[in-house]
């Protein structure tokens, strides 16, 4: 019998709910349109699934198929949305504020920010080999991409080009996590 699920199930049980009440919190927050205030469960969200994560071992340890397909790829690719929500959700509330950017266009901003999650997936895959976080921002910077592409403007083909060069580093760094857990599996 398959042992690690329940044993999984109490290692995430308490921040699950945590993680799901701060996500009832948000979505109230933001249908109210409370932007700036739906910040800080988005951040509760994060903190708790990045415990998650850890407290799961992801990338860290071997789990049996059933933890691996139950918790740790569910919490990985919920922990990668997160990741991707939670900057979408900030500039969301930047804008309501009326944030200037520091006199930057909106552009630059978001090409920070797009090479920014980009470098966090590849610190994700370099420390915990995971796929499933990292295929979520693929798909995070494929929308940009995807909706950046119908713009013919100078800045939105700027952010076009950074979200295709950032999805395909990433996508180029989950191959290359794959050969390494294939040539170096992880113990116990």
């Amino acid at each position: 019998a398959d042992r690690q699920a329940p044993e999984a199930l109490g290692r995430v049980g308490w921040l699950f709910v945590a993680s799901s009440l701060a996500n009832i919190a948000w979505l109230l927050l933001w249908h109210l349109k409370l932007v700036g205030l739906s910040m800080i469960p988005m951040a509760v969200l994060l903190v708790t699934l990045i415990a998650v994560h850890v407290r799961l071992g992801t990338g860290r340890t071997r789990a049996s198929g059933t933890e691996r397909w139950l918790f740790r790829v569910p919490f990985s690719a919920y922990l990668g949305w997160i990741t991707v929500a939670i900057v979408a959700n900030a500039t969301a509330a930047l804008v309501t504020a009326g944030w200037n950017g520091f006199g930057l266009a909106p552009e630059v901003w978001t090409i920070a920010m797009v090479v920014v999650a980009a470098l966090l997936t590849l610190v994700m895959l370099l420390t915990r080999r995971d796929a499933a976080y990292a295929l979520v921002v693929v798909w995070g910077l494929a929308g940009i991409a995807l909706k950046r592409s119908a713009d013919a403007s100078a800045a939105s083909q700027a952010v076009y080009v950074a979200a295709v060069a950032c999805a395909a580093v990433v996508a180029a760094g989950i191959v290359a996590t794959a050969v390494r857990s294939a040539l170096r599996p992880l113990k116990g």
